[in-house]
């Protein structure tokens, strides 16, 4: 790698001379590398294709951000590192050592080797990756939804399942539309978890058993929360439930110990078995009036006052209004008008004979009204 070496040092070389606004410009920074680096085409040709797709203008803008330190630049860095990543591995098709070694070597002429890990690739998990940080920050970043995760045997199946005492933060990038199924379960040092507007589902049991977390803002977006998402987070005090959450599944929040305020909008329609059971600070709910409520959704809770239609179980409340129609469709008008049409038909494919070994029950049928 001693060709390698030297090359790092014309890049030094260049950023001392020209400053990286040489960088900014791949035309003319393959121009200067022809002078500086003769000999050292291999390595100027991956550094022009990285230009040209964007990504040394990437990197100099997460030099910029590098001192914010807030989620939505933790987000940005794990794309970057993803998009540096699969370039260097699939449109370059490097080998990792090749890539890690390019990769090293940019992070620091952007100084930024504290930012991003160096070692390369990034946790995959499905068609998103994630990072996990020295302090306990895990990025999740991508597009599309993330993987649903088995539970048997006390374990999960998800890649960072034997990590999960480290994670102490999750923060889902805007891209990414779903948290899968078990995805955090028992991770019992999560204290915060930061989900962006692009996801409209939380998978069952995804945060189960986080007994640290306490702070969770559903995005506006989000559409469902499946059964036992947030079950057993006994350090959870509060959530507000998104106006397009139609039903709360059964076991939603159960044995949340801590929970004292749930805002419920009046688009739920329904609330599940055992889906506040076990809240044992949680004293009064709203709950819509055209909602149905399972008979034990809140049992074994500190609910005093609950705004909810009675329901029990010889007289549950229908979970779907029937669709009215016309009169016309439902009497004996439509039923007589069927069976002359089928009549009609009989007739015409298998003729009078046919018809006549039929006319005593199809009159029967229509001209008698049954009550």
């Amino acid at each position: 790698m001693d060709g390698g070496n030297d090359f790092r040092e014309v890049l030094w070389r260049m950023k001392e001379k020209f400053g990286r606004e040489v960088f900014r410009n791949p035309k003319r920074m393959f121009a200067v590398l022809r002078d500086l680096a003769p000999g050292m085409e291999a390595e100027s040709n991956v550094l022009r294709q990285l230009g040209d797709r964007g990504l040394l203008t990437d990197l100099e803008r997460l030099s910029e951000l590098d001192k914010l330190g807030d989620a939505d630049a933790e987000a940005r860095r794990g794309r970057v590192l993803m998009k540096l990543h699969d370039t260097l591995t699939d449109y370059l098709q490097l080998s990792e050592e090749r890539a890690e070694y390019y990769a090293e070597m940019l992070l620091e002429l952007y100084d930024l080797p504290n930012s991003l890990p160096h070692r390369l690739p990034p946790g995959r998990t499905g068609q998103l990756a994630w990072t996990l940080d020295e302090n306990g920050l895990m990025t999740v970043f991508g597009s599309g939804p993330m993987e649903n995760y088995a539970f048997s045997a006390d374990t999960v199946d998800s890649p960072w399942w034997g990590r999960r005492a480290e994670i102490r933060a999750v923060v889902v990038a805007d891209g990414v539309t779903s948290v899968g199924d078990s995805a955090f379960y028992g991770c019992t040092a999560l204290k915060t978890v930061t989900l962006p507007d692009s996801v409209t589902r939380i998978g069952e049991w995804a945060f189960a058993d986080c007994a640290s977390l306490d702070g969770v803002k559903l995005p506006p977006a989000l559409r469902r929360i499946d059964r036992g998402a947030f079950s057993d987070c006994k350090s959870l005090s509060e959530i507000a439930i998104p106006e397009e959450v139609s039903m709360l599944e059964s076991w939603t929040f159960c044995n949340c110990v801590r929970l004292r305020r749930v805002a419920i909008p009046e688009t739920v329609a329904g609330i599940g078995q055992r889906a506040f059971q076990g809240c044992t600070l949680l004293t009064q709910v709203r709950v819509p009036r055209a909602a149905w409520v399972e008979e034990n959704a809140f049992d074994a809770s500190a609910v005093l006052t609950r705004d909810i239609p009675h329901v029990t179980e010889e007289s549950p409340a229908p979970r779907f209004q029937p669709i009215p129609l016309p009169d016309w469709l439902n009497g004996s008008v439509y039923q007589k008008f069927l069976l002359l049409l089928f009549a009609l038909t009989v007739l015409f494919r298998h003729g009078i004979l046919t018809l006549l070994l039929l006319a005593a029950p199809v009159a029967l049928l229509l001209f008698l009204d049954r009550p």
